[in-house]
């Protein structure tokens, strides 16, 4: 891992340049009345230290709708579409630049899901092609809650190249503290020269834990009180049939929001569609909040309720994924909670058991 101090200009004249080069650059932005990452086209469109977009950028890597396989019969020919060519080299390069940390953290869960056996090809040819640049979060919200799954403000999961705002500035104006987490950054930054400040002082790794300390400490007392929700997940399952359940539940209406706001809800249909001549299989957001999910062909349910559904997306994110990855599989953003029509607080839930 590389770390160095960058002026904020020499970050938008590299941000510019790498637009210039025809790289696709995705940020956090308001539009009309949600906040995405966005495309931008030039670096005029870019505010830094946005607060944290309403919607992950999960849709860039796994979108919401995808076509898996094209089709037209022809003269009793089946005629498959070229254009659905699924590699690496086919993708263009893109930049996902200002992501806050526990957006930047998902990646680590979506790879897991995604490129561990059997690979999903849709899937790795966009990651291999994305780079993602982190930035230290400075506009928490009243439901996040990143410290209590072993995340911070400033965590470096996830990243290939990681910006840290310094308190202190320059005569040119306001520095950040750069750190190149991965090969992929290196290369990134390798193709496509960062001017960095000239110093004689080099930046120990203790002074890289001082500057990160002082950013956490700023903003730490914004969000929920930390809570260890990495250990003792194992109670969860031990309680597999508290009557806790039927009343937290109970009121849950499926609507599926959770799900698709959530950055690591990676759950998915295959759906058969004709439209104008052609067939296409799409993969589909699903949610296991929803009652068709696990409805099987003899009309059985094994999770007739919603009782059954939400205890399933707690456990999945706290128990199950922990046992088989050794993470959660929540990274603290908030957005369920705050996005809830009745207001379920995964929070509040989890705290249950602790």
């Amino acid at each position: 891992m590389k770390a160095f101090i960058v002026e904020e200009k020499n970050i938008l004249n590299w941000l510019s340049k790498l637009l210039q080069s025809n790289i696709k650059v995705y940020v956090p932005k308001n539009v009309e009345d949600y906040s995405s990452y966005e495309q931008i086209e030039q670096i005029e469109d870019l505010v830094l230290h946005q607060k944290r977009p309403e919607f992950s950028f999960k849709n860039i890597l796994f979108p919401q709708t995808e076509s898996v396989l094209e089709y037209t019969i022809e003269k009793n020919w089946v005629k498959t579409n070229p254009d659905l060519n699924y590699n690496s080299t086919s993708e263009e390069k893109t930049i996902i630049f200002g992501a806050p940390p526990c957006d930047c953290a998902s990646i680590i869960a979506l790879n897991h899901v995604f490129l561990s056996e059997p690979i999903d090809i849709f899937y790795k040819s966009k990651f291999d092609n994305v780079y993602i640049i982190g930035l230290a979060c400075t506009n928490p919200e009243p439901e996040c809650f990143c410290t209590s799954v072993g995340s911070s403000m400033t965590s470096t999961k996830g990243s290939d190249i990681f910006l840290t705002p310094l308190s202190s500035k320059s005569n040119s104006g306001k520095e950040y503290l750069v750190e190149v987490i991965t090969t992929k950054g290196m290369e990134l930054l390798k193709d496509y020269e960062l001017q960095v400040q000239k110093s004689n002082k080099k930046i120990t790794k203790n002074a890289i834990e001082e500057i990160k300390r002082k950013h956490d400490s700023k903003y730490e007392s914004q969000i929920l009180p930390k809570k260890d929700f990495t250990q003792n997940n194992q109670t969860l399952s031990e309680n597999f049939y508290s009557k806790d359940w039927e009343e937290i539940g109970i009121t849950c209406f499926g609507c599926g929001v959770c799900a698709y706001v959530c950055p690591t809800c990676t759950c998915y249909d295959l759906v058969d569609e004709y439209e104008s001549g052609c067939f296409r299989r799409c993969k589909n957001w699903d949610s296991c909040g929803f009652a068709n999910f696990t409805l099987h062909a003899s009309g059985h349910n094994p999770r007739p309720t919603q009782i059954e559904r939400y205890r399933q997306r707690i456990l999945h994110k706290f128990t199950y994924f922990t046992e088989q990855v050794g993470m959660t599989m929540c990274v603290g953003c908030g957005r369920c909670t705050k996005f809830c029509p009745v207001h379920k607080d995964i929070y509040e839930v989890r705290s249950r058991w602790i």
